[in-house]
């Protein structure tokens, strides 16, 4: 609920700064991905998929409301959609493939043998939930389904379903940061309304058998390993 409230005080910010100070139209944005002649959608996707620098350091969302200012709310949503899935297939099999240490099964880690028992008797619905749920990044998901014995195409869908409902609203927001569109603020609004409420009562029931902030520094500390 505090990000989605972070999130709409920011649109209104950046609003009232375009139509006072920047005064950037939709027109200067086309114009400028129509220079880069068809690369802009490449651009876009292998920022979610490779997350090359200066990606790295930005947060998800930053790559995806740029998307959709760009591309706009439909070409936008889509590409968000694309990237992000592509993004989470790429990071899956490295980790998979690559990365060792850091076993989900050493002492004192309650919590995520708890997650990894869901996730390996009901794959799909179990990553599904955690998607849809703040309580988990993205990657930090990401990290632990590639070290549970989750199929890859169960992976796969869960988190292209799981992915629709932020990047809708993801996409609807970005298109609206240039112009007051009453239509468009009233559809976000809506909608992160009724996102924060089902996450609210999804966040209450998985929080009744798993201490999610322990669970965030568990999957921390394995990914410390890993990397030593």
């Amino acid at each position: 609920m505090i990000k989605i409230t972070v999130l709409l005080i920011l649109a209104a910010f950046l609003v009232v700064m375009n139509h006072f100070v920047f005064q950037i139209k939709p027109e200067d944005i086309k114009a400028a991905v129509e220079e880069l002649d068809g690369a802009a959608p490449f651009i876009f996707l292998g920022a979610f998929l490779l997350r090359p620098p200066p990606f790295t350091l930005l947060p998800l969302s930053i790559i995806a409301v740029s998307c959709s200012l760009v591309f706009g709310p439909v070409l936008g949503f889509v590409y968000i959609v694309t990237g992000t899935v592509l993004g989470a297939a790429a990071s899956f099999y490295a980790l998979r493939t690559f990365a060792g240490g850091g076993s989900l099964e050493d002492n004192g880690r309650e919590n995520l043998l708890a997650v990894k028992e869901k996730m390996e008797e009901n794959g799909f619905e179990a990553i599904l939930m955690l998607r849809l749920l703040p309580v988990l990044n993205f990657d930090l998901l990401t990290y632990i389904s590639a070290k549970t014995e989750v199929g890859f195409w169960k992976f796969l869908f869960a988190t292209a379903i799981g992915t629709i409902p932020g990047s809708l609203m993801f996409g609807v927001f970005g298109s609206s940061l240039l112009s007051l569109k009453p239509v468009n603020l009233l559809f976000l609004g809506t909608l992160a309304v009724i996102l924060s409420m089902l996450g609210w009562i999804m966040k209450k029931n998985i929080e009744q058998q798993i201490d999610t902030e322990t669970l965030k520094e568990e999957v921390q500390a394995i990914r410390r390993e890993a990397r030593a």
